[in-house]
């Protein structure tokens, strides 16, 4: 009985060479040589042709067992073949193949075949390679702009600077990626069940630790040892549910891949050695056991942030030393602080480290993010001369820190340099001119911050979300002031902080008060009115409320004391920009004259 042909999709045919005729299809020797109307078994027959859409048709040779698709454009639904037909070819045909002028598939458009061998590529095609389970190789044209493949049958682009599959099927056991590829595309291993080994070129910028994950070269015992999985000369990763405490890297290994031991919680101690080069990034993070790591004399790139996330997760909380050996030429270590060998870099100081004061040398000029994130054994941190800015999040996380001593040399804090940090009081030195966004914002233990005479910059939200008792400002500075801990522009025509926890259940804001600038006057713990004069032009935004917590669904707190404002209440709704911007303003709270 003849099957009606429903949803051909289910039969795609990768076609190489060009086409000559519809109903042909060229190979060279053992491939398709003529055309078949239909397949006969002992009950039923097979249509062996079909279309696609209205400008792509496929047929099937039984001879060489192999799909082949014509035409022009991307390879859509086809009429075709019921569910009995698909299960029947699926389990038959050994080849897949796209004529010249075939663009673009589907990308599950093959993944029931389970008998494929071979999976032709014309130079038409440029859209996604259809994901095949069993393939033994590729096979790309060798003017194709987007892919290319090589001998073996593995998948590239078209310079061969990425692999982008290697072949499920392939029988091969041994594997060398050539020289001059610089990436290999994630999961593209995945599947592969005679591959053992895979020897990479130093060309190879970076393995992820998933590349070989579900393949058997991660299977293979011998890419084992002591619970890490090596690829050649690269460690890729730890396998953190060995009970292993002490890892030593494996002699010979060239580069220790990106996040190859994060996460792994027994480890205590890791020695690297000589023959190691890089260190990739974030490689110790959530290492919440690690005591101590020994880096060899090789080590020549330790890559981004090795030992925390820059968006979450957490330090090696016990890391009390970071040792190198003196022989290496790019690194050094003092007292188990990791610097660069010139000590102008501080690259990080031991998250478990317990002693309480430190002083970062005068020759180092830069300081790494992340360098003393959740250091909870400093309670008081001198920062040497050498350092001229701060303008990244430097504390975060340092609940126990107390005080930073500033340098005379330093010139700005951004970034949120000590944001969220456990400061209670620092000093501004003269030399500072620039406070930016978030210097020394959620430092819920803040109580006084000096500000030398330099400053002629404070940032709205530099200073904000704390428990502030007084703001103090050198006399001498030409362009803030401070009155009671209350801190104004020098000539008091703009109100910029209004400490939380600054004493006094009233405040007057002064006659020459024009502007109440954002985030100055939040709720207060002892603030029971606040007086408003005509005098005031703009209030800005963040004004006469709280907040309780920044993570909280409900962080913004109403407002806790009376306002009292002389004027109508046209004339101060007039004060803000916006209807949000007193929103959270208890409207109870205003009084007007």
């Amino acid at each position: 009985m003849v099957k009606k042909v429903l949803n051909v999709f289910l039969f795609v045919c990768i076609c190489l060479f060009s086409v000559t005729a519809l109903s042909s299809c060229s190979y060279s020797k053992g491939d398709l040589t003529g055309t078949t109307t239909e397949v006969l078994d002992t009950e039923e027959t097979y249509k062996t042709s079909g279309t696609c859409n209205d400008t792509v048709k496929w047929k099937y040779d039984a001879s060489t067992s192999t799909f082949c698709y014509f035409g022009t454009g991307k390879i859509t639904n086809s009429d075709g073949v019921v569910e009995k037909e698909e299960s029947y070819w699926a389990g038959i045909a050994e080849n897949i193949r796209f004529e010249e002028g075939i663009t673009g598939a589907e990308e599950h458009t093959f993944w029931i075949f389970n008998k494929i061998k071979s999976f032709h590529i014309p130079a038409s095609y440029i859209g996604v390679i259809p994901k095949t389970e069993y393939a033994e190789k590729f096979i790309v044209a060798g003017n194709n702009p987007k892919y290319s493949s090589d001998e073996y049958g593995v998948l590239f682009n078209q310079d061969k600077t990425e692999i982008i599959r290697y072949p499920k099927g392939s029988p091969i056991e041994i594997y060398e990626i050539p020289e001059g590829v610089l990436r290999i595309r994630g999961n593209a291993f995945d599947g592969s069940e005679n591959l053992k080994t895979v020897t990479i070129p130093e060309s190879i910028e970076s393995i992820s630790i998933t590349t070989f994950e579900e393949s058997s070269v991660y299977t293979n015992p011998q890419n084992w040892k002591d619970g890490v999985f090596y690829a050649d000369d690269r460690l890729v990763k730890v396998d953190c549910d060995t009970k292993a405490e002490n890892i030593v890297v494996k002699d010979g290994t060239h580069k220790i891949e990106a996040y190859a031991f994060s996460m792994c919680d027994n480890v205590k101690s890791i020695t690297i050695p000589d023959s190691v080069k890089i260190i990739g990034e974030q490689n110790f993070v959530n290492c919440s056991s690690l005591e101590r790591i020994y880096i060899g004399s090789g080590v020549e790139d330790i890559s981004g942030s090795p030992f925390y996330f820059e968006t979450d997760g957490m330090p090696c909380s016990q890391l009390k030393s970071i040792d190198v050996s003196k022989d290496n030429k790019y690194f050094t270590s003092v007292d188990g602080v990791l610097f660069s060998k010139d000590m102008t870099s501080l690259i990080q100081y031991p998250y478990g480290k317990t002693q309480k004061e430190y002083t970062v040398p005068d020759s180092v000029t830069y300081i790494h993010p992340g360098a003393f994130r959740y250091c909870n054994g400093l309670t008081k941190l001198t920062v040497g001369k050498g350092i001229t800015v701060i303008d990244f999040i430097m504390l975060y996380g340092n609940d126990n820190i107390e005080t930073v001593v500033l340098p005379n040399t330093l010139t700005k804090l951004d970034g949120g340099a000590f944001k969220y940090s456990g400061i209670k009081y620092i000093d501004i030195p003269d030399s500072v001119a620039y406070l930016g966004s978030e210097a020394m914002t959620g430092c819920s233990r803040l109580e006084t911050v000096n500000i030398g005479k330099g400053v002629s910059y404070i940032d709205n939200c530099a200073i904000s979300n704390n428990a502030l008792k007084a703001v103090n400002v050198d006399p001498e500075n030409k362009f803030f002031t401070s009155e009671n801990g209350i801190l104004y522009n020098k000539d008091k025509t703009e109100l910029c902080i209004y400490p939380v926890n600054a004493e006094g259940t009233i405040y007057r804001i002064p006659e020459s008060v024009k502007e109440i600038r954002p985030s100055a006057i939040e709720n207060s713990k002892y603030l029971k009115k606040v007086y408003v004069g005509k005098n005031v032009e703009i209030v800005g935004i963040c004004n006469f409320y709280g907040y309780k917590n920044e993570y909280s669904e409900d962080y913004i707190t109403q407002t806790t004391y009376d306002i009292y404002y002389d004027g109508t209440e046209k004339q101060w709704n007039k004060l803000f920009e916006s209807e949000y911007e007193r929103k959270y303003i208890d409207k109870t709270k205003i009084h007007f004259s």
